[in-house]
């Protein structure tokens, strides 16, 4: 299990799948012998929630044995932002460029490069409607919930319109699934003369976009959704105690 003595260059070296998660708190590497509780200190973070993290995606048996306090959903929906921001700005893109490389090195034309470009602009359209979605209708859940929860003075007008928040599971289920039907065409059915680098770094690519979402995925169903369904049963037994 990583702690907080752990020096936190030594589990990046470790794991380096782990180093977007550092990023993605601001935090530049190069941190030296510093242990992950001393770039907290420096950085701002909320070391519970970055153990969290790093635990849960470094190991996939690893369980959380202690209910997280409230206080993280909003560093968490931070988080999450950002990671989003790199999923559509970032990785997706650098897809995008290199499936336009491949498509550019065939001699001759390859229609089958054409057709496995159509399939990833769509996955993309489809990956920016799930984010779009969270962004637009579940933050704003969880952020009302959140409010309601840290104010006892008022309780929520109608106890029923709170409901347990909704899983986006197989939402992401749905998204991945395109991502790895194209990554099986890519290997099972591609033919023709191109450059095997440009494809390698493809498949690289489609691959580590796919193992990051289920990570954020399960980051959510661990540590976002459990948080929010303990303070919406609070909240409820808050009105169900002032009615």
């Amino acid at each position: 299990m990583i702690t907080k003595e752990n020096k936190l260059a030594d589990i990046l070296v470790r794991n380096y799948t782990l180093i977007p998660v550092i990023v993605r708190f601001n935090v530049s590497l190069g941190t030296g012998d510093r242990t992950i509780n001393e770039v907290c200190k420096e950085a701002g973070i909320n070391s519970e929630l970055l153990l969290t993290i790093l635990n849960l995606l470094d190991d996939n048996d690893y369980t959380i044995t202690e209910k997280m306090n409230p206080y993280n959903v909003l560093p968490m929906m931070n988080y999450l932002r950002t990671t989003y921001e790199d999923y559509l700005q970032i990785q997706a893109l650098n897809i995008e460029r290199h499936i336009g490389r491949l498509i550019a090195s065939a001699k001759p034309s390859n229609n089958d490069l054409q057709l496995l470009f159509s399939l990833f602009i769509e996955y993309k359209e489809e990956l920016s409607a799930l984010i779009e979605k969270k962004e637009q209708e579940i933050f704003p859940y969880i952020l009302n919930v959140y409010e309601l929860f840290y104010s006892p003075e008022y309780t929520c007008a109608n106890p029923e319109m709170l409901t347990p928040v909704r899983k986006s599971g197989h939402e992401y289920n749905i998204v991945n699934e395109k991502l790895r039907d194209l990554n099986s065409l890519m290997i099972k059915y591609l033919k023709g003369n191109y450059d095997e680098n440009i494809f390698y770094a493809v498949i690289l690519s489609l691959n580590r976009l796919k193992e990051d979402m289920a990570g954020t995925q399960r980051l959510e169903e661990k540590i976002l959704q459990p948080i929010v369904m303990r303070m919406e049963k609070e909240i409820r037994t808050r009105n169900a105690k002032k009615s």
